[in-house]
Parts: C-alpha cells; sequence; structure tokens
C-alpha cells in the first residue's frame, strides 16, 4: 500500500529535507509540501491525505492549532525543534513525534507506524495463506494483497529496514517483514542467511568466496557468524 503525505514546515530547509525523506521511502508518495499553514488546510480540507507531517512552531497558525481546526484530520507525525511540545502532541493521538534535526531512521520507524497500523487487521487472514516449503511456490505480503512467487526464481532477499525485498529473476518486490520472518517460510535446503541484511538462493550462487558471494554480477556479503554455517551447508 502507498500512502498519501503532506509535509508542512515553515523552514525551507525543513521542509525539503523531509519532503526528500518521504521521496526516498517506497511505501510513500509526496503529495504536497507547504511552507504556510492555511494554504495547507486548504489542501487537507479537498484531498485524501493519509499522513501528516506537521512541524508546530509556525507563524500565524501553529501546528496544533492546524491539526485542530481539520474536521477529518489524517495521521500525524509532529516535526519539531522543542522538545516540550511532545506531551501536548501525544495527547492529539499523534502518530510519533519527532525532534530537529531529524534523521532518516528516526523517519522511517515513525512512518513504518502507519504501516502496522494499516496491516494489524490482516494479521488473522495470514495463517491461511499457503507458505508451506513443501510448495515450489510461497505467497508473499506486497501492500495489502498477496502475490505468488516461485521458489526457484528468488535469486535473494535484501533487507531494508522493517522490509525485505525480494529479488527475482524478473523483477522485485518490497514486503513489510523481518528476515526471521522470510525465512521461516523457506525450504533450508536451497535457502540460507549469509548475513544480517541478505538471504541467498544457492541455486542462483555462482562463486562463493571467505567474505562474499557472486549471483550473477551482484556482489554479496558474508557475516563471518554465518560463514561457518554456509561451509557446513556446502559440505553436505
Amino acid at each position: 500500500m502507498i500512502f498519501n503525505v503532506v509535509v508542512v514546515d515553515d523552514e525551507k530547509l525543513a521542509l525539503d529535507l523531509i519532503s526528500d525523506y518521504v521521496e526516498q521511502t517506497p511505501f510513500l508518495s509526496l503529495k504536497a509540501s507547504f511552507r504556510d499553514s492555511f494554504a495547507a488546510i486548504n489542501y487537507l480540507n479537498n484531498h485524501h491525505v493519509d499522513l501528516l507531517l506537521l512541524d508546530i512552531n509556525m507563524p500565524s497558525l501553529n501546528g496544533i492549532d492546524l491539526m485542530l481546526s481539520l474536521p477529518n484530520p489524517p495521521k500525524v507525525v509532529f516535526i519539531t525543534a522543542h522538545p516540550d511540545y511532545a506531551l501536548q502532541g501525544f495527547k492529539l493521538n499523534a502518530l510519533d513525534y519527532l525532534v530537529k534535526p531529524v534523521r532518516y531512521p528516526q523517519f522511517l520507524k515513525a512512518a513504518n507506524k502507519l504501516v502496522e497500523l494499516h496491516s494489524a487487521p490482516l494479521v488473522q487472514q495470514q495463517n491461511d495463506v499457503p507458505t508451506s516449503s513443501d510448495n515450489d511456490y510461497i505467497f508473499v505480503k506486497v501492500d495489502n494483497r498477496y502475490e505468488r512467487i516461485k521458489l526457484a526464481e528468488i535469486k535473494f532477499i535484501e533487507a531494508y529496514g522493517d522490509y525485505v525485498t525480494y529479488y527475482l529473476e524478473q523483477g522485485k518486490w518490497l514486503s513489510f517483514k523481518t528476515m526471521g520472518q522470510a525465512l521461516e517460510n523457506l525450504p533450508d535446503h536451497d535457502f540460507i542467511r549469509v548475513h544480517r541484511s541478505y538471504i541467498v538462493n544457492l541455486r542462483h550462487v555462482d562463486t562463493i568466496h571467505r567474505d562474499h558471494l557472486l549471483i550473477g554480477q551482484q556482489d554479496i556479503s558474508i557475516s563471518k557468524s554465518y560463514y561457518k554455517n554456509l561451509q557446513n551447508r556446502l559440505v553436505k
């Protein structure tokens, strides 16, 4: 699922930085950014927005008053240089509260809370999805749907924050899960974790060195902590 995002901050540098963070994040779509509170209100009242990234300390109308003026406010992450506003922000049921200067990992963690919120109702449905290693395929949750993936087509899997990316022979899929969860649904005779950020399909591996391996032109690191397990697998 892709979430529509609006950023509001009267400081241009801060506005540009947060807007750039939005555009870096695969599950977010930047729809508009504003330095003026009233222009933002007009947009928010006429467009569907899932997430509002909102500075608090702004002239004319601060972020808290802006949020209170909206009849149907979206989920809000407050962003400000003043930590003393945090309690008031959380009383308004804000999704999160970030203190400037904001780093991308902090931003991504806050954005993931929106994903978790929308993913929660689907938890009970996951047991009905065929993922058995006895099959030649798995179903992977992508946005709000499940994509069928043939195991033989998976070349490797890479961690990306709270997400993993399945790299296939043709294309790739981004899914909200941990590496451990990804590995649980894969047959261990073909798939092995070689790094905290990588799971590989041995059927696609061309060359293995002590600290890295090659899948076509893709060079993948092997951690020391995983090398012994990989070595044991190779001599079976």
